[in-house]
């Protein structure tokens, strides 16, 4: 779904074959996403700059007016994309408020490898990249 707003959630499905011939939808939980890949971010401010941190890559935030670094999100914005040599990717956003709480800020891209065995996925091989401010 994507509305002009910020919003663009894609799913991720993998269909299996059963052994009697149905098929087992197995949907990428939207929670790995939203919820456990913001516990990777983090935001901080030194010598009058901002900077978004996912492991050990940074990328300068040059948004303004300037934006609360307390409790960065993924937004609301899940787009997946095959790589060349066939596995998944997931493509998101790490995003900051602004200081009056309003809407989430988009201040760089994420993108990590989707792995997936048994009906679990997992994301790995973490990336940070900036938005063209």
């Amino acid at each position: 779904m994507g509305s002009g707003t910020g919003v663009s959630k894609e799913e991720l499905h993998i269909l299996e074959k059963n052994p009697d011939g149905t098929l087992t939808d197995h949907a990428f939980p939207e929670n790995l996403w939203h919820t456990q890949l913001p516990t990777l971010f983090h935001a901080a401010r030194t010598q009058g700059r901002t900077f978004a941190l996912l492991g050990r890559e940074l990328v300068e935030v040059k948004k303004e007016p300037v934006v609360n670094l307390e409790a960065p999100t993924s937004g609301a914005i899940a787009h997946f994309s095959m790589y060349e040599w066939g596995g998944l990717r997931f493509q998101g956003v790490f995003a900051l408020r602004y200081e009056n709480g309003e809407l989430p800020c988009y201040v760089a891209e994420t993108s990590a490898e989707i792995l997936y065995e048994n009906g679990m996925f997992t994301l790995q091989d973490f990336h940070l990249y900036s938005y063209d401010q």
